[in-house]
């Protein structure tokens, strides 16, 4: 008696379609070790310390000189401070090592305004590049370095 592979087949595809899920829950992932995967990090809620100091545009920002310092900027836990305004931050939207990205309230010279702002450190945190996104903001980079 010979068989047909077709007719085999056909009823191992016709069992597996009636032992697949009905539903549309996705199936848990899991990472390689069978363990689920963890859940992510909380945003901080604060600028990181690796950020906060003071940077400048050009030599002349770290001097200590006011008058000198237009390109000063000076970083805490919660606000940039530029020479003629100031950003407080009011939400960290997305963080890893070295960036930062955050929205946040800027007044200055009698005006105020939002930024969607990203921090990157580089050269071993001694650079900070700064982006801003928003009406209005600049389409270049920011490049400073850290006052000694």
């Amino acid at each position: 008696m010979r068989f047909s592979a077709i007719p085999l087949v056909a009823l191992g595809l016709g069992l597996t379609a009636c032992g697949s899920q009905s539903d549309d829950t996705p199936a848990p992932t899991a990472s390689a070790t069978g363990a689920a995967a963890p859940a992510p990090a909380p945003l901080p809620t604060e600028i990181p310390i690796q950020f906060q100091g003071r940077w400048g545009l050009n030599a002349n920002d770290c001097s200590g000189d006011p008058a000198a310092a237009k390109g000063l900027l000076t970083i805490d836990a919660s606000t940039l401070r530029f020479y003629e305004s100031t950003g407080t931050l009011d939400e960290v939207t997305s963080s890893t090592e070295g960036r930062l990205r955050g929205n946040y309230s800027f007044t200055g010279e009698g005006m105020e305004w939002q930024r969607d702002e990203i921090l990157d450190l580089r050269n071993g945190g001694k650079v900070l590049v700064r982006r801003e996104f928003g009406e209005g903001a600049s389409p270049e980079a920011f490049d400073y370095t850290k006052c000694e």
